[in-house]
């Protein structure tokens, strides 16, 4: 997906709360949108590379808003936004190879107490319910999620479990907003979630990861990784 954004370099100072950052842009200090509800605590650190995008006119209180973070070399992109638009284009383009033959007829779809991300259709096959996590969370090339605690990725999880039951095909999609992931867990620190996602796969819905590729200008899902859902520790 091309990312039609006006992209500038800056450095990251500090969070000053859940969704404000402070950044340094040639020399001046100032204030930027994070468009993230994650904690993010191992990616925004003090001195960190980062790149923001220009936003001109409108009722924005920030003209900034973070998109990017360098990891040593490697871009994390940041968006909350984007894996679901991501995932749609994936899925049209018949890149998730699991969903070939899917075709999106519905966002957020009303099922149960819930709102999933996206109902898909194939006239051969059953309907299918598909919830989309954005995994930002690394350690050692292993990619994660959640990176803080999700009763709501808990609930979804739950309610794809009903759908299966109900004789939907049922998925979890886990679209990882960095390059070359040697494979996806849970977060084990979130044994809750850790937990829901392990019986939801042993309910039938099923659990897919992909990573993508990163640049200033893209960002476009390009592979399916590994998933491994009990804690080797």
């Amino acid at each position: 997906m091309q990312l039609d954004l006006r992209i500038v370099e800056a450095t990251f100072i500090e969070k000053i709360n859940r969704f404000v950052g402070e950044v340094v842009l040639e020399g001046v200090p100032l204030r930027c949108h994070i468009p993230n509800t994650g904690r993010l605590a191992e990616l925004l650190l003090p001195g960190t590379r980062v790149l923001l995008s220009f936003h001109e006119g409108g009722e924005r209180k920030y003209r900034y808003s973070l998109r990017m973070i360098y990891k040593e070399d490697r871009l994390f992109s940041i968006d909350s936004q984007l894996p679901n638009r991501l995932a749609e284009e994936a899925v049209g383009k018949g890149l998730i190879q699991e969903l070939g033959g899917y075709g999106v007829v519905k966002r957020e779809y009303d099922f149960g107490a819930s709102r999933l991300d996206f109902r898909l259709e194939n006239p051969l096959h059953p309907p299918c319910l598909m919830e989309v996590k954005g995994v930002t969370l690394e350690d050692r090339g292993i990619a994660s999620f959640p990176d803080a605690p999700t009763l709501r990725g808990i609930r979804h999880l739950g309610e794809l479990v009903k759908a299966r039951e109900e004789g939907y095909r049922a998925v979890v999609l886990f679209v990882i907003q960095f390059e070359e992931p040697r494979f996806f867990t849970p977060n084990f620190k979130d044994e809750a979630f850790a937990r829901a996602l392990n019986e939801a796969a042993q309910g039938g819905v099923e659990v897919l990861a992909y990573a993508t590729r990163v640049t200033p200008g893209e960002v476009v899902i390009v592979k399916r990784i590994p998933v491994f859902l009990e804690n080797p520790e």
